[in-house]
C-alpha cells in the first residue's frame, strides 16, 4: 500500500512493494492507527458509506490523525488460524478524536 502524496486527503494505491519508497513506509501504532512514516497522517476509512454491489464501501485515504474519529482510523487484524482480533502495533504514535457520524450520499 502507498500514499499518492504525503499530504492530507491523499488517495491510497496498491503498487508493487518498494522498500525504498517513503510513501510505502507504514507504521502500525500501539493506538491502532496506521501512520505514513513518522508523519501525523493516518490511513482512514471515509465517513461516507456507498453501495458496492451486495456490500457497502468507504474510500481509504491518508488524513491528519488528530482530525479524524477513532473508529475510522483504528485497525485490527485476525492472526493466522485465530479468531482473536489483534489491535495495535509496536510503534508509539498517539490518537484521539470525536466519534464518527457515517453518512450516505
Amino acid at each position: 500500500v502507498t500514499a499518492r502524496e504525503k499530504k492530507a486527503g491523499s488517495a491510497v494505491d496498491a503498487p508493487e512493494c518498494d522498500t525504498s519508497d517513503p510513501l510505502q513506509e507504514l507504521l502500525y501504532c500501539t493506538d491502532g492507527t496506521i501512520r505514513l512514516g513518522s508523519s501525523s497522517l493516518c490511513l482512514v476509512a471515509g465517513k461516507e458509506i456507498r453501495d458496492a454491489g451486495q456490500w457497502e464501501a468507504r474510500d481509504l485515504t491518508f488524513e491528519e490523525c488528530d482530525d479524524w474519529p477513532d473508529p475510522l482510523k483504528t485497525w485490527a487484524y485476525l492472526s493466522l488460524f485465530s479468531t482473536e482480533r489483534v489491535f495495535g502495533g509496536d510503534e508509539e504514535c498517539g490518537s484521539g478524536g470525536p466519534a464518527p457520524t457515517p453518512t450516505r450520499p
